[in-house]
């Protein structure tokens, strides 16, 4: 005989459920943004004004956040 919610997701199986999941991937996506965000800001401060690698990661992250709200809804 099967234990009840063994096959599922939720708190008897320790996973997360569907809705936490999105949530985590756009708090991953929110904080990957803010990070190069800051990432930007440091530079600036330090007057280091060569961007290569924010500048070219900060626009896909920024699309991904897009893409992702607009497909699943903001939060």
């Amino acid at each position: 005989m099967a234990r009840p919610g063994v096959a599922g997701h939720g708190p008897t199986t320790g996973r997360p459920c569907r809705g936490s999941r999105r949530h985590l991937v756009s708090a991953a996506a929110v904080g990957l943004v803010l990070f190069l965000l800051g990432a930007l800001v440091v530079h600036l401060r330090a007057r280091y004004y060569e961007f290569g690698m924010p500048a070219v990661f900060l626009p896909p992250a920024v699309a991904s956040l897009a893409v992702g709200s607009a497909h699943q809804g903001a939060w």
